[in-house]
């Protein structure tokens, strides 16, 4: 059992469906540290798909920039993310960026996957880690598995649930009709997105189907 003072610090620095895949596994680690203050560290575009989630104590935010890491300018997150005296930390992005703030966070016990079995940097910045090899390729079931190296129950079922901000019901009611349907292109990398020509077979499909 963990001391009432303790934190955990859970960082993804992936895209938004990695972000959604997270929360069953800080659920699951919400349930098995109780006592601890939950951390979350994201990219700062990602922090509004978190802030709503009950379970979640404190979100950090940093910009992210594909193929840039400016830690000069991350120096005040940095310092103040050290402040917190985290007892554990949890990368489940597995990406350098990932590593890096793992490791600065100065917290004692530091988990993380290794994507390639010479990437040196990654076994430099976590004192427990596993091979990707020996976890699942079912995004959800991942994170739990890496997980596991801190017995927590990996078999734990939850379906991803993004909860907003339900002052702006009355306003989207207004909008609306009942038979809408609202669709998002759901990735924050322009090379993913569907052609607009998918978006009108999607439609053409949903016309035929019969509710």
């Amino acid at each position: 059992m963990v001391n009432k003072k303790e934190k955990i610090l859970a960082i993804q620095f992936q895209y938004l469906g990695d972000v959604i895949f997270l929360l069953p596994a800080l659920k699951a680690l919400k349930l098995k540290f109780p006592k601890a203050e939950l951390h979350v560290l994201v990219a700062s575009e990602m922090k509004v798909l978190l802030d709503h989630v009950n379970f979640i104590d404190k979100i950090w935010t940093a910009p992210r920039i594909r193929g840039e890491i400016n830690f000069f300018a991350q120096l005040p997150l940095l310092f103040a993310l050290r402040k917190e005296s985290f007892a554990r930390a949890v990368d489940f992005g597995g990406n350098d960026r990932g590593a890096i703030y793992t490791l600065l966070s100065g917290a004692q016990i530091r988990l993380g996957m290794i994507n390639k079995p010479n990437n040196i940097l990654h076994k430099l910045c976590y004192t427990q880690k596993i091979a990707v090899s020996n976890l699942s390729n079912v995004y959800i079931q991942k994170n739990l598995d890496l997980l596991g190296l801190w017995n927590v129950d990996t078999s734990f079922k939850a379906i991803p649930k993004v909860n907003f901000d339900r002052s702006y019901l009355i306003e989207a009611k207004k909008i609306f009709k009942d038979n809408d349907i609202v669709c998002h292109i759901a990735t924050s990398q322009p090379k993913k997105e569907w052609p607009i020509y998918r978006w009108l077979e999607l439609n053409k499909l949903l016309k035929k189907i019969k509710i």
